[in-house]
């Protein structure tokens, strides 16, 4: 358990999003002035600005662009990673609570379960809905059989694909929060808060109400499209063996079945380099990711082996990276790759026990071993030299710095410019036990902090930041 905790530590801090750092021990680096504009949701391309590159590194970090970003101008595939890898949604605990905070959520990507307990409409290219908050923790109900529950409504809108959504149809919801409007429904109006949806998936099996269910959020063909961006036609896509990809406790693990075991393993056809043989692609959220990554190598999930692999996209979405890490040697191993499977460059970091990464098409920006390295994508050197940080949790490269989390409450928040300068820390409430997401809403930086110190006194922590002064503007809690 020990080291499936850090394998997710080490490796959450990876999901991808998508184009796109510098510290200290650089002094000599000259301090930028950077022209900003931002939208909802994300850091924009500023109307001016000097030509980035990594000595002066401008753009954003993958993790900072979202699929409803247009001025990224993405292509259906790059939309088609980025929703993979994405999992920057804040978590919406109770209604009650989404609507007590409004600074927390205005602006932000949710997720939430749900009922639909009403269409609206619906044409060649839109529907409107009523969901109806599910909030029960595990055992999940209908709209319907607590009628109390009635008023907790959602309204979403989204586009028409190749399924028709129904009343009655219980649901995962990814999105983003548009604000408050007021629709009327079965001659009765309401004002209530509204959802941009990005995706939407059925809960297509009822679950027994001793467990709670599990909805794929990735199927099939979805997998099928991303594996063949990375790995191209020749391949085979499949569900796990038992004895052969899993051991028969790994699939007891996911409901006794491995109809709900989270992933498919995707096979390379005539693959004569050992290290790309078979991966597991994960159809869930980060919280349902085995080992903490959402491709990883499936020939180390038999327990023979002390190392773990794992891949994610180069900002480019034509090269990637292969991570790995091992358990016993401590050893982070970060190689750079063609679309090829041409190996560019490689870099090892000892005494590792956690890291965290974002990229821009310029440098990799990890913390690891409590420092801060900026690593030039194309020569896999130091930009910059290393600089110590401490321990973190997070990291986001901003168009004017390097966001950083900790582990502890005292400077949880940092702050650093592209000349390697402070520009502002934060302290916290309270220790962080994990970071689930970071997301940048106009000029603010929303952070869910999970904080566990005991089993008295926990909860999720909505963290509001000043993008500019550092100052945290609302810290709601909630130990849903």
């Amino acid at each position: 358990m020990k080291k499936k905790l850090l394998a997710m530590y080490l490796a959450i801090g990876l999901l991808l999003t998508a184009c796109g750092n510098n510290a200290q021990q650089n002094a000599g680096a000259p301090t930028q002035t950077i022209e900003q504009t931002q939208s909802v949701g994300t850091e924009t391309e500023p109307t001016t600005r000097p030509a980035s590159s990594p000595e002066n590194d401008t753009d954003i970090g993958l993790k900072n662009i979202k699929i409803d970003n247009t001025e990224a101008g993405l292509t259906d595939d790059q939309k088609l990673v980025l929703e993979y890898f994405d999992d920057d949604y804040l978590n919406v605990p109770s209604y009650e609570f989404l609507r007590r905070y409004p600074t927390v959520f205005d602006g932000a990507q949710l997720t939430l379960w749900g009922t639909v307990v009403k269409v609206l409409s619906m044409d060649e290219n839109t529907i409107q809905m009523v969901l109806w908050l599910d909030v029960g923790p595990v055992e999940y109900t209908y709209a319907w059989e607590y009628p109390e529950y009635e008023g907790n409504y959602i309204l979403l809108t989204c586009s028409t694909g190749d399924v028709a959504y129904m009343e009655g149809d219980t649901l995962l919801v990814n999105g983003r929060y548009t604000g408050i409007e007021t629709v009327e429904f079965d001659g009765t109006s309401y004002t209530i808060p509204a959802v941009n949806v990005y995706n939407a998936f059925f809960d297509t099996s009822p679950a027994p109400s001793d467990i709670a269910r599990y909805i794929e959020k990735f199927d099939q063909p979805f997998i099928r499209r991303v594996a063949k961006v990375i790995f191209g036609n020749d391949i085979e896509i499949r569900r796990p063996i038992i004895g052969t990809d899993i051991t028969d406790i790994q699939a007891e693990m996911w409901l006794g079945s491995l109809d709900n075991w989270p992933c498919y393993v995707v096979e390379l056809e005539k693959q004569s380099n050992a290290k790309f043989a078979k991966f597991f692609f994960y159809t869930g959220t980060s919280s349902d990711i085995y080992g903490g990554h959402r491709i990883a190598d499936a020939k180390d999930a038999m327990g023979e082996s002390p190392i773990e692999r794992s891949i994610e996209f180069a900002a480019d979405f034509e090269h990637f990276f292969l991570f790995a890490y091992d358990w016993e040697l401590e050893t982070l191993t970060l190689e750079y790759y063609d679309s090829s499977l041409n190996k560019i460059w490689e870099r090892e970091f000892n005494e590792t026990t956690s890291a965290h990464y974002d990229y821009t098409k310029n440098n990799i920006y990890l913390a690891a071993n409590s420092e801060l390295y900026i690593i030039n994508i194309q020569t896999g050197e130091d930009t910059y030299p290393p600089l110590y940080v401490g321990e973190k949790m997070e990291i986001r490269k901003l168009r004017d710095g390097i966001l950083m989390v900790s582990k502890s409450k005292s400077d949880g928040v940092m702050k650093v410019g592209l000349d390697g300068q402070m520009i502002w820390k934060s302290n916290l409430s309270d220790d962080t036990h994990s970071v689930d997401g970071v997301q940048i809403v106009n000029e603010n930086i929303i952070i869910s902090q999970y904080c566990w110190n005991s089993p008295e006194d926990f909860g999720t922590h909505y963290l509001v930041i000043d993008n500019v002064t550092g100052d945290v503007l609302q810290d709601a809690v909630s130990i849903s």
